[in-house]
């Protein structure tokens, strides 16, 4: 085996196991303060999927759960930090997390802020891939899968804001009686969207910012050992001539 390639693979394994750990500890936590039912949010299941992808090096997973954080993550956010910085949110997101221990919101918090940067990690390491027909399969399948399980989730929760918007400023579309359905196929969209014309070309673009810093290191590096092997032979024969001159 290659050894970059090897040492991409470790490192694709070390990242989800750091992935698969902060599942682990986030889920764990929800339990234990018995808030269960929020480990189905989009922003927790993304972790575990990512984790997934880094032990199975899948472009599929990776591209749609990115895909669809790229289009929600920032929102919550954005709402996180004016929140934090002015003790109020912008989009009023910030209500999910109003009464839950501190704990969760420590953990929650950083899970939305390392999603997008972990995210590039396991970018670098993995072989970019062009979206295939399975891939938009994909992500329309378990967006839907996900918004219509929510949905029969207790109301009042509003996981994956599946039952009325997250965003109070258009809580009238809630009121319509497709709302659920407009909201996923909306996701989906935006979701194919993001990964054919926003993922895909990132992840190119980085593989080949990656394999141009290699091979400046590369040349660096034999250029290094043809200037070790001159200075060798150099001395070598500085040797033989000195030895032939004593003789």
């Amino acid at each position: 085996m290659d050894i970059k390639k090897e040492a991409g693979e470790k490192r694709l394994k070390r990242l989800g196991v750091l992935l698969g750990s902060f599942w682990i500890i986030n889920t764990a936590l929800h339990i234990y303060y018995g808030d269960a039912i929020a480990v189905f949010w989009f922003c927790n299941i993304a972790i575990a999927v990512l984790a997934f992808a880094c032990f199975e090096k899948s472009t599929t997973a990776a591209y749609s759960t990115i895909a669809i954080a790229l289009i929600t993550q920032p929102f919550w956010i954005i709402d996180w930090i004016f929140f934090i910085l002015f003790g109020f949110g912008p989009l009023n997101l910030f209500q999910f997390y109003a009464n839950v221990p501190i704990a969760i919101k420590i953990v929650s918090f950083a899970e939305h802020i390392a999603t997008i940067p972990l995210s590039i990690i396991l970018l670098y390491n993995l072989a970019p891939k062009k979206p295939s027909k399975k891939s938009y399969g994909f992500l329309a399948l378990a967006t839907l899968s996900l918004i219509i399980f929510s949905k029969y989730i207790p109301s009042s929760e509003n996981i994956n804001c599946a039952s009325y918007p997250c965003f109070q400023k258009v809580l009238a579309w809630g009121a319509q009686p497709a709302y659920t359905l407009e909201w996923a196929l909306s996701i989906i969209l935006l979701g194919v969207i993001a990964m054919r014309y926003i993922v895909y070309p990132a992840h190119n673009w980085l593989v080949k910012k990656r394999q141009a810093y290699n091979l400046r290191y590369f040349y660096r590096d034999a250029q290094q050992d043809r200037r070790n092997s001159a200075s060798i032979h150099s001395h070598i024969d500085s040797r033989h001539y000195s030895l032939d001159k004593q003789s």
